[in-house]
């Protein structure tokens, strides 16, 4: 099983190279800015009516800031639909602060966006299957990447596809898919935590939560990271051999702190005892996870407060 799924991890990173057989390079204007193109014979699902051309986007000079890629262009010869981003085909833009696609988008292919240091905002339609290698790689201002959304068709996030995202503060990952690739998300530190969908079967070396010591060269968790996920799972195993906090989703209920399955005195009292521990000067007495579901109320601290509403969630559940 981890052999098939590795493949087909590899095999979503090169469909795009694969795929696109081109005839000639062309470019058309959009806007101000002059969008490069590639024709292809294939996704002739595209040819609906009044569409005389399948393209590949390769590339675009002076682009704007807040990119929109076109689904279609009139190239006075062809009414062209855009099917694909090529490999590198914006790699190094320095301008661009947000792009967002159009659904007859199906592959986005290597370094597409790589080293693109002003890109904030990622959104993908759920038209897309399949992203390269290295597709936002070093992106170090990207804060937000939204992967698909409940008919999305993408199924693997490849190697090395969000690293050194150093600002990245929310990764949404879409049910559906089934591998994450080796360092997908490594050394993403202002990530503190992700939710791995069901469907998730692999998991790649060191993809999601960890860091670069260094000091010392090593590699470390994120400090205060959470996996959140289904007991059993593929999100579980991979928590646990990397050390990473582990929440499962579906028996582990707001002011749990124990994690025992039930919100009860015992919690409040873990609460109330971190909270004087911390109000004298202490350290933390609780992992990451037992923090996030200290914090009831959701102000990011854990005092008085949370323990008087895990104590409220207890009577209402003893009289329910």
């Amino acid at each position: 099983m981890k052999c098939r799924l590795t493949a087909l991890i590899t095999a979503a990173a090169t469909v795009l190279s694969s795929a696109a057989i081109t005839a000639e390079a062309y470019s058309v204007k959009i806007g101000s800015s002059t969008l490069s193109y590639e024709t292809t014979d294939d996704y002739e699902e595209l040819l609906t009516d009044g569409i005389t051309g399948v393209a590949v986007i390769t590339g675009m000079s002076d682009p704007p800031d807040d990119l929109v890629i076109p689904a279609y262009a009139e190239t006075g010869k062809d009414s062209l639909v855009f099917a694909a981003v090529e490999e590198k085909a914006f790699m190094g833009l320095t301008n661009i602060t947000s792009v967002s696609f159009p659904d007859t988008i199906t592959s986005i292919g290597d370094s597409a966006f790589a080293g693109c240091l002003a890109l904030e905002s990622v959104t993908l339609p759920d038209s897309i299957s399949s992203m390269g290698v290295k597709v936002f790689v070093s992106c170090s201002q990207l804060k937000y990447a939204d992967l698909g959304g409940e008919h999305s068709s993408l199924r693997a996030i490849p190697e090395n596809c969000f690293s050194s995202c150093t600002n990245l503060a929310e990764v949404k990952i879409p049910e559906g898919v089934i591998g994450i690739g080796r360092e997908a998300f490594y050394g993403c530190t202002s990530l503190r935590s992700v939710t791995v969908p069901s469907t998730v079967q692999f998991i790649g070396d060191n993809a999601i939560g960890l860091r670069t010591n260094r000091i010392d060269n090593s590699i470390e968790p994120v400090p205060g990271f959470i996996i959140f996920g289904k007991k059993d799972s593929a999100a579980e195993r991979y928590a646990r051999g990397k050390g990473i906090d582990f929440i499962d989703t579906e028996a582990t209920p707001s002011g749990d702190v124990n994690m025992d399955g039930f919100v009860d005195s015992a919690d409040a009292s873990m609460v109330l005892s971190e909270y004087a521990e911390l109000a004298t000067g202490g350290q933390t007495t609780l992992s990451a996870a037992q923090r996030y579901l200290a914090d009831v109320d959701g102000n990011g601290d854990t005092d008085s407060a949370d323990a008087s509403e895990i104590l409220i969630i207890y009577a209402e559940n003893a009289t329910a």
